[in-house]
């Protein structure tokens, strides 16, 4: 349903009340309450049942404009002089706002004018044509109170649209964003659709005033449907940036004019994209003019890695576009595993699946059967198009079982709408509504790394972990015997103590609750206890007897620096059979400048200043030793 539609609808509805000289009262509710109302009638008369109407007495969270009640205003109704006042109350569970509408009879008709209050706040009358806002608070939670006519009064037939509105729409905590080990990930539905198909308007305006509206705390976001380039260069993807996004992936499978409209906006370091285009696709639907498929980014939160993947499957329900669907899960899957994502990283797949547990096609459980994710638990709306049908959940964000499994899991299904007066007719940002997943992972470390030993010394391996976890260590893939503890150690190192440690660690999850309807349908095989079995490669050990027979002041004194002075670039001459684990370059005050953790033969020192720098090399083995550099 486009809001366009509505607002059409209710025009046409508009008019043919103008006929009769009468008013209404449309009520937009975008916030978690839902509300009972009830009406209060006012003033030197008292107005019978046939001349006015209570249309509705209750409204539901983030329903659409709906009428709520209307009045005639005919000059027999309310005979000149006399007025008629009526108080509006939508009580919230536990704070009430008042709509309030005052009818005045005048010569051949009546007036109209109008009000709201909430708690703390009375606003003043008016009768003018411009909105007017105030801020409040409602169940405990802020919100701005709007109103604002919808037409003129020239045929005493003016209506007013009022609207409460959640402020912000959503809050994502602080203590998330500085936790490494918890990613809030979004996958939004956003309807910008090229070439004049007929979709939602102000595409532009839309894009460029969303990203207000998302949280400072949110880590990334995988829009689906961006496909139209103007809009989303020219206005979301600059006010993306502006709202703290700087890193972005590319549009999918960009074949001007085309392109499967799928692009990842991250406020933490994206170390590499991928993408794929779907084999199949429905011909009866349009798919085929999309480029459909999916889209992959790895980002770097505070040094723990998360794999996101946002994808928009075949939108039509034909038969071909089931036989699309069942392909696309399985492509999903194999795109996943060709990543070769370690065990003990995460990986978030979401978007706009088309498919709901709800649809009596079995897409939803060949889903489950093709990846085997594991569902967050629902805490948002029961239904993530524009309708309001419960269950009717299209939009997911879900991880799989193959690599790490989060503590808990959630997915908040959210109605983003807008207050701006460029939007107020529109409203809606999208005819989908976005869903929010959180996932916190337990915090495991590994301690170790490639490490060179020399015969005869002793090392520990250590894994940490912050939930009950069983241990067992692994060298070159086979079980060691005994080893399983959260450290293991090496005592006197051999050449049968060469090659790559690894642990797997074990702790179990419980996800899936459903003791609500919209649970119970998103989890069909009730709760979900997932054993958790993370393969944690730890470090490769090799025995280098050299390190042993030369001292750190020989190895420092082979490794060359040159030409030093030097006014650009300096040079690096080290013995390949000693290896290094990193180079650091600070300033005097011991400022970090440069660090490089690959071997490298020179170090550009172009853009430092005149001076004298300090090179630290760490050697595998831990120990270190500096050089001192001059820049003229």
């Amino acid at each position: 349903m486009f809001r366009t539609l509505l607002v059409l609808i209710l025009i046409v509805a508009f008019s043919a009340i103008g006929i009769s000289q009468s008013s209404s009262i449309f009520f937009r509710n975008n916030t978690w309450n839902d509300f009972t109302i009830s009406v209060e009638q006012f003033g030197s008369i008292t107005l019978g049942g046939g001349d006015w109407n209570q249309a509705q007495t209750d409204h539901h969270k983030w329903y659409p404009d709906t009428e709520i009640a209307s009045v005639n205003r005919d000059g027999a109704t309310i005979p000149l002089g006399d007025t008629v006042l009526f108080h509006v109350k939508m009580e919230a569970p536990s704070d009430t706002a008042t709509f309030k509408f005052r009818i005045i009879g005048i010569a051949g008709g009546s007036s109209l004018e109008f009000s709201a209050e909430a708690p703390g706040f009375v606003d003043s009358w008016y009768s003018n044509g411009t909105a007017h806002d105030f801020s409040a608070v409602i169940s405990g939670n802020p919100v701005t109170v709007k109103y604002k006519p919808l037409n003129g009064d020239g045929s005493m037939d003016r209506n007013v649209l009022f609207a409460i509105h959640d402020d912000p729409i959503n809050t994502i905590a602080a203590a998330d964003f500085a936790n490494r080990n918890v990613i809030n990930y979004m996958c939004y539905n956003i309807q910008m659709l090229p070439f004049g198909f007929v979709g939602m308007p102000d595409a532009d305006i839309r894009g460029g005033l969303l990203p207000q509206e998302l949280s400072a705390n949110l880590d990334a976001v995988g829009f689906a449907e961006a496909f139209d380039p103007l809009p989303r260069i020219n206005d979301l993807e600059p006010a993306m940036s502006a709202a703290g996004f700087p890193y972005k992936t590319s549009i999918l499978n960009d074949f001007p004019p085309f392109n499967g409209g799928i692009i990842i906006f991250s406020r933490w370091p994206i170390e590499a994209t991928d993408e794929m285009d779907f084999s199949l696709c429905g011909v009866a639907a349009q798919d085929c003019f999309a480029n459909k498929g999916v889209k992959y980014a790895k980002i770097n939160k505070m040094g723990r890695k998360y794999h996101l993947f946002a994808t928009h499957m075949d939108a039509g329900s034909g038969v071909d576009d089931l036989e699309a669907k069942n392909s696309q899960m399985g492509e999903i899957r194999d795109f996943i595993s060709a990543q070769n994502i370690p065990e003990h990283e995460a990986v978030l797949f979401g978007g706009d699946f088309n498919v709901s547990p709800i649809i009596g096609n079995n897409l939803y459980l060949n889903f489950h059967d093709s990846i085997n994710p594991l569902v967050p638990q629902n805490i948002g709306y029961k239904c993530s198009t524009m309708d309001t049908t419960t269950g009717k959940i299209i939009d997911h964000v879900w991880t799989d079982k193959l690599h790490l499994i989060p503590l808990t899991a959630t997915n908040k299904v959210l109605t983003y709408r807008s207050m701006n007066d460029q939007l107020w007719d529109l409203s809606d940002f999208s005819d989908h509504r976005a869903a929010l997943a959180r996932f916190e992972y337990p915090d495991l470390t590994a301690i170790g790394n490639d490490t060179i030993l020399c015969g005869g010394d002793t090392m520990s391996l250590v894994i940490t972990t912050n939930v009950p976890s069983t241990y067992q260590w692994y060298l070159n893939g086979s079980g060691i015997p005994g080893a399983q503890d959260s450290v293991y150690t090496i005592n006197g190192a051999v050449i049968g103590d060469v090659g790559l440690y690894a642990c797997r660690v074990a702790y179990s999850a419980v996800h899936g609750d459903t003791l609500d309807q919209v649970n119970a349908l998103l989890h069909p095989f009730g709760l979900d206890t997932v054993q958790a079995n993370v393969y944690c490669e730890i470090a490769n050990v090799t025995i280098n007897n050299l390190l042993c027979v030369n001292g750190i002041e020989e190895i420092a004194q082979k490794f060359k620096v040159w030409p030093n002075p030097t006014h650009d670039r300096l040079f690096l001459d080290f013995d390949n059979q000693v290896g290094y684990k990193s180079l650091r370059l600070t300033n005097l005050l011991g400022e970090e400048l440069l660090v490089e953790k690959e071997a490298v033969n020179s170090i550009d020192l172009t853009n430092l200043d005149v001076g004298i720098y300090l090179l630290t090399v760490q050697l595998n083995t831990g120990k270190s030793f500096t050089k001192k550099v001059i820049k003229y």
